[in-house]
Parts: structure tokens; C-alpha cells; sequence
């Protein structure tokens, strides 16, 4: 049995549209401890990563540990209905195999998803290597990647000792951004390459579905070359939610 009462739905609705956008389903895990979720999108491009800790709830009650099989659409169709001050409540009974969500606020609504079988091969969280680890104004990231997309349909990510780059080239034109501290854009900055500098190239498309985040407060940016691209959201109330995207070669 789950009860448990986010305390905002359209926050709930946020986070699981932004794996939408990487993944149709996925396996949702309640724990005693929180919610937590992983999947790969069907051409392993794109990792997508939720911890969701019990604190971020209202309250929360599972009496067993237990995980559920989403078909994404069908959940997105119903907090889509959410208004600003519905609260959510989630409770699920294993008798009906369905998830009840509820809009608790001046009407309180209440629907039924049907649930899916899902295999239960959840991908590890690689152990990456970080050449450029950064934090970055969330806003910020998704309005340079809409610059990028503008000319060209990849991103080169790049650090040098205090500064972070997004460029590229494409049949368009080129662009250029400078993420500083001194802008307020970049919120923490670190070097580890021998090479003074490090470079990897990424997907606009995937890149243009992973920065739209709009419940995040900040994000953390980590690349090395030649090696996976790790964007971390912090979302209010502990909510993490991390994409991994793989890299491609660089046009350059």
C-alpha cells in the first residue's frame, strides 16, 4: 500500500514531463525512504535519473517496498488537470493494479491510471569521469541551447581554467556563449583536465528535451572528453533529477 501527499501536483507533473520526453514508460520504485526512478530512451542516447526523498512529502506511508510500471502519457494526461493549488495524492493498492491520483484543493478530483508490466533491468548510474564540473542557472542553459539550435544541430560543451563555453558550427552560421561567475550565470566553476582545457560534442535534440526543466532551481553541468554529459536539477524539497547524454564526434 502507498499514501503519500505531494504538497505541489504541478511540480509532481513537471518532473515526470521532463522524462517524458526522453522515455514513453518507465519503472517508478516506492520505498520507505522515497521515489526513485531510472531509465534509458530505446536508442541508450539518454539516461534519465529521479530521487525523490520522503522529506519532499507532505506526508508519505509505504508499507512495502514496490515498483510500478508507467506508461508516461496516461500520467501526464491527468497532472496536466492540476491547477496551481491542487496538493497530489498518490495511493496505490495491489488488488487493482492501478495508481490513484488525487487533486486536493478547492474541488478535490480524483482519477485512476491503469499501471504496466515493466522488467525490472533498470540500468546502472555509470561511474563517469569529470574533466568540467559546473553550476549553472537553469534558465540560462536552456536559453543558450535554443541558441545552438538556431545554427546547427550540436553542441560542443567546453572549459578552460574560469570560464565555460556551448559553440558550434553548422551550415547556418556559428555561435558562441560565455557562461562567467561575474554574469551570475555560472554559479560554481572547476577545472580538473591536465590539458588546461576539455571539450565534447552533444546532440541539440536531446540537449533541447533535457534543459527544459522549469522547476529547477539549479543545475549541475559535468563533461570530459569524449565521455557522457551529466546535467543535474536540483528541484525544491531535495528532488534531484539527473539526464546522462552521450557524446558524439566533433565537427570541429
Amino acid at each position: 500500500m502507498i499514501e503519500a501527499i505531494y504538497p505541489e501536483a504541478r511540480g509532481w507533473g513537471a518532473v515526470f514531463s521532463s522524462i517524458s520526453k526522453i522515455v514513453d514508460e518507465i519503472l517508478v520504485s516506492f520505498k520507505k525512504d522515497g521515489v526513485t526512478a531510472r531509465a534509458m530512451d530505446s536508442a541508450h542516447l539518454a539516461m534519465v535519473d529521479l530521487v525523490m526523498p520522503s522529506q519532499a512529502f507532505d506526508s508519505y506511508a509505504v508499507a512495502e517496498d514496490v515498483s510500478l510500471g508507467i506508461k508516461l502519457d496516461d500520467l501526464n494526461n491527468v497532472l496536466r488537470r492540476a491547477t496551481k493549488s491542487d496538493k497530489l495524492g498518490i495511493s496505490y493498492e495491489p488488488k487493482d493494479n492501478t495508481l490513484t491520483l488525487k487533486f486536493i484543493g478547492q474541488i478535490k478530483r480524483e482519477f485512476t491510471i491503469n499501471l504496466i508490466e515493466l522488467g525490472q533491468n533498470t540500468p546502472p548510474m555509470p561511474n563517469l569521469p569529470v574533466e568540467v564540473s559546473a553550476i549553472v542557472n537553469p534558465t540560462a542553459l536552456k536559453e543558450g541551447i535554443k541558441d545552438v539550435g538556431a545554427v546547427s544541430d550540436y553542441a560542443i560543451f567546453e572549459g578552460d581554467q574560469d570560464m565555460l563555453y556551448i559553440r558550434s558550427r553548422g551550415n547556418r552560421g556559428t555561435v558562441s556563449l560565455e557562461f562567467t561567475k561575474d554574469s551570475g550565470y555560472l554559479l560554481d566553476y572547476s577545472l580538473k583536465s591536465s590539458n588546461k582545457k576539455a571539450r565534447a560534442s552533444y546532440g541539440i535534440k536531446y540537449l533541447e528535451f533535457i534543459t527544459a526543466v522549469d522547476e529547477s532551481v539549479t543545475v549541475g553541468v559535468s563533461f570530459s572528453a569524449n565521455a557522457p554529459l551529466k546535467l543535474e536539477y536540483q528541484i525544491p524539497s531535495d528532488v534531484k533529477l539527473t539526464f546522462l547524454l552521450a557524446p558524439r564526434a566533433d565537427e570541429e
